[in-house]
């Protein structure tokens, strides 16, 4: 099972469903990066995790659906980037959490506004 496969089936409300979402979030990135803690992985993390990054972070106790943003803060473009780093940037999960609160309350304004 690929990623993409991972992140299609999963019904997470942090998933890349949709356009809106993410430029949301992209929008938000030096938050995210200042709402983050910066972990080092050291060789035994990287090798058991190596392509892994899915599984580095159920292990830390982060959902699925944050892979993508994960990936997207650390510039991961492939998962055998992973195997590479030496640090990474952990969004706080209840920052995230607010940020997708934030985006329904936007959204949800928006609708009606434009109504």
């Amino acid at each position: 099972m690929t990623v993409l496969d991972m992140l299609e089936k999963s019904n997470h409300e942090f998933a890349d469903t949709s356009p809106e979402w993410r430029f949301f979030v992209m929008d938000h990135k030096r938050y995210l990066l200042a709402n983050s803690t910066i972990e080092e992985l050291n060789e035994t993390e990287l090798h058991i995790h190596e392509f892994r990054p899915h599984d580095y972070l159920k292990t830390k106790g982060y959902p699925v659906g944050i892979l993508w943003i994960f990936l997207w803060l650390n510039d991961i473009t492939l998962a055998s980037h992973f195997s590479n780093m030496k640090t990474v940037y952990l969004p706080k999960l209840d920052y995230v959490q607010n940020l997708r609160k934030e985006y329904i309350t936007f959204k949800t304004e928006l609708t009606k506004a434009v109504i």
